[in-house]
C-alpha cells in the first residue's frame, strides 16, 4: 500500500491573551502565535497555547483528511499490423506527470501530489509495457493485481524509444504511447 500524502496545512492564531502566545502540539512542534504548518499528513493534531502570563487554554484538536476522490486509470490499447500505428492510451482523471526521457529497462511513473497513487510502468528490451493500475481510498491505496500490455515492435532490430517529453495531465487528460515502424514514442497532449 501506498499511504496518503503529506500535503496538509493548518493555521493557529489567537483571539485574545498577553502576547507573545507560545502554541505547543502533541508532536512536539512549538511556536509563536500565528503559526502556520505544511507538509501534515491526514490525522489529529492536538495543541494548547500558553499567553506571556501563563495562562494555558483547553487543548484543542485540528483534523486533517486525505482528499476523498477516488480516481481510476484506464488503458486502452489498440495494436494495428506493422504497416500502420499502433497505440495504447492512458487516461488519468486528475492531475498528473509522467518522467522525462526514460531509457529502456526504466520505470515510468505517473504520480501525483494531491491523492495517493502511482501508476508505474516498466519498459522491457522486448518492447513491452507493464503497467499497475492502482487507486486511492483515502488513508491509503491499494494497488490491483498488475495486468500486461505488450506494445509490439516493428523493425527486425526490436529498437524502442520513448520522446523526450515532460507531460503534466489535467483531468480527463489523455497520454498516448504511440507505435510506428521501427520504435515506439510517448508522446503527451497538454
Amino acid at each position: 500500500a501506498v499511504l496518503a500524502p503529506c500535503n496538509g496545512e493548518l493555521t493557529v492564531t489567537a483571539t485574545s491573551g498577553a502576547t507573545p502566545i507560545t502554541v505547543t502540539f502533541q508532536d512536539g512542534f512549538t511556536g509563536t502565535l500565528p503559526v502556520t504548518r505544511t507538509g501534515l499528513c491526514p490525522g489529529d493534531y492536538l495543541y494548547y497555547a500558553t499567553d506571556n502570563l501563563g495562562c494555558q487554554s483547553d487543548v484543542s484538536t485540528i483534523s486533517i483528511s486525505c482528499n476523498q476522490q477516488t480516481t481510476n486509470y484506464e488503458i486502452r490499447e489498440h495494436l494495428n499490423n506493422c504497416t500502420q500505428v499502433s497505440s495504447t492510451i492512458l487516461v488519468a482523471d486528475v492531475d498528473q506527470s509522467v518522467g522525462t526521457n526514460p531509457q529502456i529497462g526504466d520505470t515510468v511513473s505517473i504520480t501525483t501530489s494531491t491523492l495517493c497513487y502511482v501508476v508505474t510502468g516498466t519498459t522491457q528490451n522486448n518492447a513491452s509495457y507493464f503497467i499497475d493500475n492502482i487507486y486511492a481510498d483515502c488513508q491509503s491505496c491499494t494497488a490491483t493485481v498488475p495486468d500486461s500490455y505488450l506494445l509490439e515492435s516493428c523493425d527486425t532490430q526490436g529498437s524502442f524509444q520513448y520522446a523526450d517529453r515532460n507531460v503534466v495531465l489535467t483531468p480527463n487528460q489523455v497520454v498516448e504511447l504511440v507505435g510506428q515502424p521501427g520504435c515506439w514514442i510517448v508522446r503527451g497532449d497538454n
